[in-house]
């Protein structure tokens, strides 16, 4: 992991909330934008459900839920 993937996975992680709770990811999501994946889960959401999913350089990143985190919807 690089420091630059570190720091996004940290921001990610320490300010988290996110647009919705979604099965499906958004047809034009903007950069930073975030989701928590729904279950069932398609298209490029497919096989991820309940992850943090953030929009960043062009492509959806997703963090696996830990103990303790909260999300603001």
């Amino acid at each position: 992991v690089t420091l630059n993937e570190a720091l996004r996975i940290l921001d990610a992680a320490i300010h988290m909330s996110v647009a919705a709770i979604t099965a499906a990811a958004p047809g034009a999501p903007e950069e930073g934008e975030r989701h928590i994946v729904g279950v069932p889960a398609s298209g490029a959401f497919e096989d991820r459900e309940n992850n943090v999913a953030t929009f960043e350089d062009g492509a959806w990143r997703f963090l696996a839920p830990r103990t303790g985190w909260r999300a603001w919807v």
